[in-house]
This record gives structure tokens, sequence and C-alpha cells, in this order.
């Protein structure tokens, strides 16, 4: 078992080395989308603008706040570099969640890591994009969903907090996704029954630090 984990994460260490190299030749490329919208309207707010008073959007809140943040924490000197911190910034959080979801799902997890993680460059996953935020706590919703399911496992009361804290980053980033997430929470609640309640402290605890933060 432990050697097991090890090899999983030792393919994973090669992996995550190969797309860095890939994510740095990529970090200062032009194929902005979205992506400028977010950066920009950041800075505005770490002026003093009010988003959604000041300025508008129909864009959910988590990329302008982490931008926000990430600017006032790194300072980029230039515009370059405010582009290659925040390819960066998306590389070290795809970095933790393919670690997550390798330990949790194990190769089923590092399976899911292979594909995605070269995929990715060609999907725009490596910008800073809501759909780049959404992908990764879906992917680890719909495999707790799909184990609560078909193998009817019991999930711990912590395990319950994430999985909301996980919709939170979902539907404040996709709000398209609801239908879907609603779907995932109907075949839990079928499953957990009066457990969904630490599933909703997750989600309102995300709330509360969006907006406190």
């Amino acid at each position: 078992m432990i050697k097991k984990r090890l090899l999983h994460f030792l393919i994973l260490s090669i992996v995550m080395l190969v797309s860095f190299k890939i994510a740095q030749a990529r970090s200062l490329s032009m194929h902005f989308v979205d992506e400028e919208d977010h950066i920009t309207i950041a800075r505005y707010t770490n002026r003093g603008y009010k988003l959604y008073q000041d300025i508008q959007s129909n864009h959910q809140p988590i990329v302008y706040f982490t931008s926000a943040k990430l600017q006032r924490l790194l300072d980029p000197e230039n515009i370059f570099m405010l582009i290659r911190r925040h390819r960066q910034g998306m590389f070290v959080y795809g970095l933790i969640w393919s670690l997550l979801i390798v330990w949790r799902f194990k190769i089923t997890g590092l399976i899911f890591v292979l594909f995605f993680e070269f995929l990715k460059y060609y999907l725009f996953g490596n910008l800073w994009l809501m759909e780049s935020f959404a992908v990764y706590p879906a992917v680890y919703l719909f495999g707790v969903m799909l184990e609560t399911w078909i193998n009817k496992i019991i999930l711990r009361k912590i395990e319950l907090i994430f999985l909301g804290f996980c919709s939170f980053l979902v539907i404040f980033n996709l709000v398209p996704l609801w239908p879907w997430l609603a779907l995932v929470w109907l075949i839990l609640l079928i499953k957990l029954k009066k457990r969904l309640k630490w599933l909703g402290l997750g989600l309102l605890s995300g709330i509360i630090i969006l907006f406190t933060s």
C-alpha cells in the first residue's frame, strides 16, 4: 500500500515537473480571453473601487478577489511579471489540487491528472479563469459522489465539510454549473440523509471567508 502511494506520487512529481516547464514556457503567452478582465478589475479593486458597484461584471467574484490578493502580495513590477505571476499562481493551485486528488482517489486520480495536466494548456486551463478554478473541486465532488453511490462508503465529517467548500468553489466561479451541482447534492442527500448539514457548513464557511477577506 505504501509502495503504491509512493509510486503514485513519484509519477505525479515527474508529471508536474514537465508541466511546470510547459507552464513557464507559456507564462507570457497572449491568449488572454477573460483573463485580462479578471486581472484588470482586480487591480482596480485594490485601488478602492467596489466590485459590482463601481465596476460592473457578470463574472463571479473569486477570480477577482484572488487576483487582487496575489497582486498585493507579490506586487509585480511590470505587466510581464503581472501575467507570469498569475500563470504561476494557477500552476500552484493546480499542483495542490492534483496532490489532493491523487491522495484521495489513488490510481484513478493519477489517471485524471495525467490526462488533464497536459490537456489544460490547449483548453486555457493554465490561465486565471473561472473554469480553471472550478474544474478541480468539481472533479473531487464528482469522484466522491460516485464512490458514495457505487461503493456506499461512509464519509467523515471533515470530508463532508470539505465537499461543501468544494461546492462553494464551483458555484462562486461558474454559476451555470448549478444544475449539475444540485444533482450531486441530491444524490448525496439520498445517500447521506441527515448528514447533509456538514456540507452546508462547508459551503457557508467558504461564503464567510469570501465576504470577510
